[in-house]
Formats: C-alpha cells, structure tokens, sequence
C-alpha cells in the first residue's frame, strides 16, 4: 500500500482530477475511434474473394469492430458524465459527483476510471455501481466502513 494521503482537497485539485479524467477519456474514446476507422477502412478494401474462406479476414475485422462498439459507446457516454460535473459543489455526503479523501486513496464519485496520478495525488475514479461507492455512499467525513479486508476512513469529501 502506498503512503497515506496527506494532500488536502480543494476545488482546484477537485476541478484539476476532473480535468485529467476528462483528457484520459478523450484520448481513449480517439483511440478508439482511430482504430475503429482504421478498421472499417481495411474492411472496406477487403478482397471480396476472401470473403468466401471459412474464416475470413473480413469476417474477423468486422467481429472485432462489432466487440469494440459497445465499448466505444461506454467511453462517450462516461465522457458526457465527467463534463456533466460541477466542481464547485461541495458533498457533506458521499455521493454522485463527491471527491473523497480517504486513508487509502482518492476518489471521484462519477465513472470508473483506473488509478492515476494528478497533481501528485493517486486517484481512481468509481462508479455509482461499484461496491466501494455501496460502502460509502451517504458517509460523512470522520465515517469508517471496510469492503473486504481493507478499512478505509473518510478523512475529506467535497
């Protein structure tokens, strides 16, 4: 376990994680429609005659583009969700939109996003579905829970 967090919250820190989950999912959903192109691309300049082979190459670039689609979907709307936040609302409780502080890291209450450093802060974003928001949800600063073997208490929220 890294070391306990000791940076404090405020708005800035709060709108700067924000901001960087916000370039983190643009940069993915690019990728992904880069690819996305890239694929139909292919698809399109596919010799037809290879369409009639047991397995294709057609046949799997259009699987793979069907699979990455509904990801490809998730990534806009998680991005709709992060520019829908509001910063500067400060949560008395943990909630949709919350930055919590806790003894073991930060996080923003909106989508779910893998563990990144901001501002020299570790910080994950997690879903409204996640068990760990379950825990937490409607806690206040000073509120203790566990999920699994890890205790976390809330040391700041906004």
């Amino acid at each position: 376990m890294e070391p306990f967090p000791t940076t404090a919250l405020t708005l800035a820190l709060k709108r700067e994680i924000i901001e960087a989950m916000i370039q983190q999912q643009e940069a993915e959903l690019t990728r992904l429609h880069t690819w996305q192109h890239q694929q139909r691309d292919a698809i399109a300049g596919e010799n037809q005659d290879n369409a009639q082979l047991e397995e294709s190459p057609l046949e799997g670039l259009l699987h793979d583009v069907a699979t990455y689609t509904p990801d490809l979907d998730q990534r806009a709307e998680d991005l709709r969700a992060l520019r829908a936040l509001h910063p500067e609302h400060v949560h008395e409780q943990v909630r949709y939109g919350s930055l919590v502080r806790t003894n073991y890291a930060y996080f923003l209450v909106a989508v779910a996003v893998p563990k990144r450093k901001v501002a020299g802060v570790r910080v994950y974003g997690i879903s409204t579905g996640s068990p760990l928001f379950q825990k937490m949800e409607g806690l206040r600063k000073g509120a203790e829970f566990h999920l699994g073997a890890v205790e976390y208490v809330i040391l700041d929220l906004m």
